[in-house]
């Protein structure tokens, strides 16, 4: 094989060295190990306000469809508030819990209305849920609503992670006038490559997806949820497994049934995709225009699979943004994982953040703060100075400090090619596998046999650890089926079928922060199979931790076209690595 991959370096530091870097090739499989605790994040501010809540108020869509709605206001506020929307498909009664998800009471108690909203066929609320099918009317509907009632002031603002940012976007297609300001959190899904990350599509399809909820009686009263939703939940109990052996078996689109999970679209969800790619997932011209209009906070992490295009329609939405117009748009880069250090009371940055294996230093950042700020001036016209904060501020790992840009990519970036060189066998970490600047000459191809029946494991890296079953846990002490973030690949490095190409001990640190493809030249004796590649950061002790990983299949090897290989030939693969910031 031959191949180059792009890599950003804005420029060199002086200072404690990774030993090298490497990159290696692979197919993927599964495996399981304990996440570590978490500890104390910084504290929350005093409230304001106490809180009141009316739970579980109907409110009624536009073909009469009616949507479970909690809404918290501040209690002696002598003034017409700002809204935050949060619509949402998991249950609100969870955010009813202060100690677990606490937004809700944070933004209620500094003195904003804040509306939590079940979509349409999900727990309390009627309809069919339809993922991504929806939101867009329903978002609309929900705006007007709360522009009507007597304590607002006419401004809604978005909040919330993963779906919740999803359904961000499609309230900025709405253009609803009275949405003012968004803080999407971890939006778009983790298919890349034309590869479905599945710990994604089944864990989150099982444990969330569902469409069987208990609905009230026949001629039952219209308050049946405000009367009786602490009573009983009207989701399924879903029954306990253990996911690998599932995720380990074919075909994909029998691993529902063999989960024994209640009714969802899992089945549609696979076979809808097919050969065509997530659409809802891409950043599209008509996304970027929709979003450009409204200020937005885009937030991700380093080890979440949608922290690349969270960049890209940042920087396009800022793109498109007049110059003139009081539309800002800013990123917030932190080290995590999926909603992990900025979603209020989930899974927060400590004074010792450590992601997955890595100590990642003290990554704490005062969100509440900021969210504060940003709704309060965007939502009722305070000047606080929030708009003065960098376009871009990201956490740069290994150096373990958050820093600021101008721009995305970082201004003053250097592309840089880097080749891959060998004997011929680059096999394992012991191989004589090179990456250096140094155009390759004639040399000769490195081999390894896939088994379909033994691949590589997954070992960290930007999976959806919380989609699989029973890995969702708000006071981050947990096990997990399959972990996300940083942790050792060289024991991976040691297998027969994984090329491994490194470079020779770095003469000074480096600073990596931007995006990294691999060009990937390769034959295979099969018509279609996966490649993968990986980024890694390799220590002087020997610890070789991930940074960006990519797939590429290779039927979809071409946008939008499919085509088989022919066995034997020689045929290019571009392999996304996404997006890392490392030092």
């Amino acid at each position: 094989m031959r191949g180059l991959r792009d890599i950003c370096r804005p420029r060199r530091k002086r200072g404690k060295l990774p030993a090298s870097a490497r990159l290696a090739f692979a197919t993927i499989g599964l495996l399981a190990i304990a996440q570590p605790c978490f500890a104390t994040p910084l504290p929350d501010p005093e409230p304001r306000y106490e809180v009141e809540v009316s739970r579980s108020v109907m409110v009624p869509m536009r073909d009469g469809t009616r949507l479970s709605t909690d809404v918290y206001l501040p209690v002696g506020a002598e003034r017409k508030l700002g809204a935050i929307l949060i619509r949402l498909p998991y249950g609100k009664h969870r955010w009813y819990r202060p100690d677990r998800y606490k937004g809700a009471w944070i933004f209620a108690g500094q003195g904003f209305a804040v509306v939590v909203q079940e979509m349409r066929g999900t727990y309390q609320s009627e309809g069919r849920f339809r993922l991504n099918q929806d939101e867009k009317p329903d978002s609309e509907d929900t705006l007007d609503w709360i522009v009507r009632q007597p304590w607002s002031n006419g401004t809604v603002g978005g909040y919330g992670c993963s779906i919740m940012a999803q359904v961000q976007h499609e309230m900025a297609r709405t253009g609803h006038p009275a949405l003012r300001a968004l803080i999407p959190q971890a939006a778009f899904g983790a298919e890349t490559g034309g590869a479905q990350e599945l710990s994604n599509l089944f864990g989150w399809t099982f444990s969330r997806g569902t469409v069987l909820y208990l609905r009230p009686p026949r001629g039952a009263p219209d308050d049946f949820w405000a009367r009786y939703g602490d009573l009983f939940d009207p989701a399924p109990k879903l029954p306990e497994i253990d996911p690998l052996p599932i995720l380990n078996t074919l075909p994909v689109i029998d691993m529902m049934k063999k989960a024994q999970a209640p009714a969802n679209d899992f089945e549609h969800f696979i076979r809808a995709l097919g050969d065509a790619p997530r659409t809802e997932w891409a950043v599209s011209d008509e996304l970027a225009r929709a979003v450009a209009r409204i200020p937005t906070l885009h937030m991700n992490s380093w080890y979440d699979a949608g922290a690349a295009r969270t960049l890209e329609l940042f920087r396009r939405a800022r793109a498109l943004a007049t110059p003139d117009s009081q539309v800002r748009h800013y990123a917030i880069i932190g080290p995590g994982q999926h909603c992990v250090g900025f979603f209020l009371g989930v899974r927060e940055h400590t004074g010792n953040t450590v992601i997955g294996e890595r100590d990642l230093g003290d990554a704490r950042y005062d969100f509440r703060g900021l969210y504060n700020r940003w709704y309060r001036h965007l939502l009722e016209g305070e000047e606080n100075g929030v708009l003065d904060m960098p376009p871009l501020q990201y956490y740069l790992m290994g150096r373990n400090e958050w820093r600021s840009a101008a721009a995305w990519p970082i201004p003053g970036t250097r592309f840089t090619k880097f080749y891959l060189h060998s004997g011929g066998q680059a096999n394992t970490r012991l191989g004589d596998g090179l990456l250096s600047v140094a155009e390759p000459r004639d040399e000769p191809p490195d081999r390894f046999t896939y088994d379909p029946g033994f691949p590589v494991p997954t070992h960290g890296g930007q999976v959806c650890a919380d989609c699989l079953p029973g890995a969702a846990d708000a006071s981050g002490d947990y096990e997990v089926a399959l972990p996300d973030g940083a942790f050792d690949q060289s024991q991976l490095e040691m297998r027969h079928d994984v090329l491994v190409y490194t470079t020779a001990p770095l003469a000074e640190a480096v600073e990596v922060t931007g995006p990294a493809r691999v060009v990937l030249y390769a034959a295979s004796s099969a018509t279609d199979t996966d490649f993968t590649a990986k980024l890694v950061d390799v220590y002087p002790d020997g610890h070789a931790y991930n940074l960006a990983e990519g797939i590429i299949r290779a039927r979809k090897r071409t946008p939008g076209v499919i085509e088989m290989l022919t066995p034997g030939e020689v045929t290019r693969f571009d392999i996304d690595l996404q997006v890392t910031g490392n030092w």
